[in-house]
Formats: structure tokens, sequence, C-alpha cells
């Protein structure tokens, strides 16, 4: 065996090791845990307004309110909005904190390390949903290595955010479904308690942040069209197989679902439902619930209601235009890192490699996955899934910002970080279509899958946020700010393109 060989086959062995994958949640947990100990509060990502939440919850024990307390039209119409079951979890640790951290920062830094665990924890269990979508280990970890060096990651792993626990909901229900679609199909019998596991757990994600709905709604369309094919088979007989699966439950797990099936539906319809009837929407508005001059102190509700004041003439509904414009800020704003409001939201642009390196894995891989999509979708399930999932998030969002668009006259909340929840599914898919495009030839597929992590590691991660950052960025005073600037004109002489 050649050295070369050798060489390439170390490799590809080390990448698809369980070794590699510990790397990654490593990597992780300094570049969140670098942010969160270095950046001031609050950081750009809202996180104002997620621990002001929290602290309120910490005077509430209910999940519930009866009205729009005290102090908080600064949160918008806080007792009906339906994304709040994290700021309830999360007051709870909260009022331990502050037992013992009396300052803000302190109390905020504790709770951004707990956020730090939640995502990290979300990469465990995305890696075992991924594994559901093909047998290559090393294409899996290539994608989650590739998602924690993405700069808008370890920014939102590092703060109080409700999208850290969005990112360990999304995978472990799309785990759960393919879990019970693979028992439906292969094993011929219906798993009653991944079903009604999967059902609370929807059910209650839902309530942390109201874009867990498209998901839901995947979930909920796949698993129909699935039933209704297995069940067309003259073989199989959906009553007698539900009847058997029941009796199999034992009557703990019979009382635990459907008492979780009962309170987890009863907070779901407490929220959208009651909105729904109420006021007609399962997302009202702040001035549907609130007056206008209370509604006023929410920031991106008087933002809006600004700009629309301010509209003058028809808008330009061209959805090409918009299209692009969202297609590119997007994408942007997945590489770039941003300050807080203390700071005006002052930008880090991008660093060149990682931003072009990730332009031509986009194109490469989007122009395989179409022209092998038959050998790429044929018969898996995990795969088709994530592709589905894919398409309708993007294309609910896209339709939640072009609404807005044409409402208001000009692009609002356009950010890259709600594509979060996709980010790793596209990479496998991605890489999946680039193997099959490149089979044969397994060198090549080594050469620049090393070739890629190696530009991207010119700005990705953590360093596009040393390298564009500056003083006001950091928290006053701090061990961690003298850190950064020292650290700081090391990086800035290795990376490329700064």
């Amino acid at each position: 065996m050649s050295r070369k060989l050798y060489m390439y086959q170390k490799i590809a062995t080390f990448v698809k090791s369980h070794t590699f994958f510990r790397i990654i949640v490593g990597l992780l947990i300094v570049e969140a845990t670098w942010i969160a100990l270095s950046s001031h509060y609050p950081m750009a990502f809202d996180e104002d307004f997620h621990f002001g939440i929290i602290k309120l919850y910490a005077h509430h024990l209910s999940p519930w309110w009866n009205h729009q307390p005290a102090g908080a039209n600064t949160f918008g119409a806080v007792y009906r909005d339906p994304s709040y079951l994290y700021h309830w979890l999360m007051s709870f640790p909260y009022r331990f904190i502050a037992l013992f951290a009396h300052t803000t920062i302190e109390q905020v830094i504790a709770l951004r390390l707990m956020n730090v665990a939640i995502f990290a924890s979300g990469l465990i269990v995305l890696r075992r949903l991924l594994l559901k979508a093909t047998n290559s280990t090393a294409l899996v970890n290539l994608a989650l290595l590739f998602l924690v060096l993405t700069p808008v990651i370890p920014s939102l792993a590092g703060q109080i955010n409700y999208d850290n626990l969005l990112f360990l909901l999304v995978p472990a229900s799309l785990l759960l479904t393919v879990q019970f679609l693979e028992e439906l199909r292969s094993n011929k019998r219906i798993n009653l308690r991944l079903l009604g596991s999967l059902t609370i757990l929807c059910l209650l994600a839902s309530l942390v942040k109201y874009a867990f709905l498209p998901v839901f709604f995947v979930i909920g369309i796949f698993m129909l069209v699935l039933f209704i094919r297995t069940y067309k088979q003259p073989s199989r007989h959906f009553k007698k197989e539900v009847a058997s699966a029941y009796k199999q439950l034992s009557r703990v797990i019979r009382l635990s679902l459907v008492v979780g099936i009962l309170l987890s539906g009863g907070l779901f319809f407490e929220r959208y439902g009651i909105n729904t009837i109420k006021y007609h929407t399962p997302l009202p508005e702040c001035n549907q619930v609130l007056n206008t001059q209370a509604c006023l102190s929410y920031g991106p509700w008087a933002r809006n209601y600004n700009i629309e004041l301010a509209k003058q003439g028809p808008t330009n509904l061209n959805a090409v235009r918009f299209s692009q414009h969202w297609t590119f800020v997007l994408y942007r704003s997945l590489f770039y890192v941003l300050n807080g409001p203390d700071s005006s939201y002052t930008v880090g642009q991008p660093l060149l490699l990682p931003s072009v390196v990730a332009v031509v894995v986009l194109i490469g891989g989007m122009y395989c996955l179409i022209r092998y999509r038959r050998q790429v979708f044929g018969g898996n399930v995990a795969r088709i899934l994530l592709a589905a999932l894919i398409i309708v998030y993007a294309s609910a969002l896209w339709l939640q910002n072009y609404r807005d668009y044409v409402h208001l006259g000009q692009p609002v909340a356009l950010q890259g970080r709600y594509l979060i929840p996709i980010l790793a599914p596209l990479y496998l898919l991605l890489g999946v279509g680039i193997a099959r495009g490149l089979r044969g030839h397994r060198q090549t597929q080594i050469i620049m899958a090393s070739v890629a992590v190696v530009l991207f590691l010119q700005g990705g991660g953590i360093i596009t946020f040393l390298v564009r950052s500056d003083d006001s960025w950091y928290i006053e005073n701090s061990v961690s700010a003298r850190v950064n600037n020292r650290v700081q004109p090391v990086v800035k002489r290795a990376v490329i393109g700064k």
C-alpha cells in the first residue's frame, strides 16, 4: 500500500469515528462558551427580550396568565404569545441562579451556559437523526462539523434564546417520526408508545416557538401519506394492529400517554385554539390583544407600525426580486456576526473563504441532488422526510417574510438564524448528492472534503467573531475582554482575506 493511499484511509477512518464527533461537540461547546463569557449583554438575537420574559415567569408559577402582566408591554402581548414554553421552563433554574448570582451579567452568563448545554444536546440527537438518512458516519460528521463552523451557530448557542431549545426539539421529533415509520413498514406494527410520545413532543415544541408549526405540518402529512399507503395493502389491518399494540402497553405507559396528550393538548389549545377563536388567528398581532399605545413599547411591532405610517405609494410586488434579496440576506447573515442593541447592531462582515466555500458546495450539491435524485431519494424515508422539511420550512419562512414585505413596502426581519433548524439536514443532503456524483472516486472525495474543511476554518465558527469584534462587543473590564484583545491579533494574522 502506498503512503498516500494509507494517509487517505487514515483520514477517512478518523472522520467517521466517534472520536471525531466528540471533537465536533467539544468545538461547539468551546466556541459557544467563549461567546457566552465574552459578549456583553444584551446580544443581538433578542437576548434582552428572552431574559426579560424569563424574569417575568420567575414571579409567576403557572405558565398561564389571566391578563397582561405589569411591565410586560415591552415584550408584546405576553399573555397570548404561543411561544412561551422556553421562558417558563428557564424561569425555574433562574430562580435558583438568582439566589447566588446577584448581578445581571452573572445571571445572564449562567443562563447562557445552560443554553450551550441545550444546543450541544441537540447535536447528539441530530446525529442520530442524520444516521437514519445515510449509513456514512463520515458524511454525518462532516455535516455537523460544517454546522458548528457556520459563524452564526456559536453566536446563537452562546446566548439566551428559544431557538436553542428548538434546535434540540426539531431533530428529536423527526427522529421519533422515522423510528415510528420504520416499525410501521419493516416490523409491520404500530408502536403506540412512539406515536404518543411524538404527539406530546410536537404539541409542546409548538409552544417553544411558533416556527415549529411547519415541522409539525410536515410530520403530520408525511405520516398520513405513509399510513394510507401502508394500509392499502390487503395484508395489513389497521384496527387489529392498533388493538394489538394497545394490549402490549403496560398500564403505567397507557396512563402516562393519556395524561401527557391531554396536558400537552390542553396547553396547545389554550394558546393556539383560544387565539384562533378570539382573534381569528393562532398568531395575533400585538394590537389585536393590547391597544396601540401599549404595543408601541414592543420594538418589533413599533418598527413595523412606523414603517407602515411612513409608507408612500404602492409596494413593488416583484416576488422574483424579493426572492433574490431574501436568499442573499439569509445566506450572508449565516456568515457574519452581529453585536447587540447597545452598539446599534454593529455588523462584523463575513470573512471571504467560508462564505465562498458555502456557495460552491451549495451549487455543486444542488446540481448533484437534481441529477441523481432517484438514486439519492429512492426508497429512503428519512431522506425524503428531511427534504420535505427543508422545502416546507424554507417556504413558510419565505411566505412570512414576503407577506411582511407586501404589507410594509420593505423587507424586515430577514435573518439567517431562522434557517438553523434545517441547516444540518441541508448540509447532509448536499453531501450525499456530491458523494453520489463522485462515486467511485474515493480519493477525490477525501481531498475535496479536506480542502473544504481547511478553507472553512479560515473564518468558520468563532473565528469571524474574533476577527470582526472590538471592545464594544465585550463585557466591560472583564478577563474575557483582555483575552479577546490578546488573541485577536494572532487570529487576524492567520486568516486569509480578512
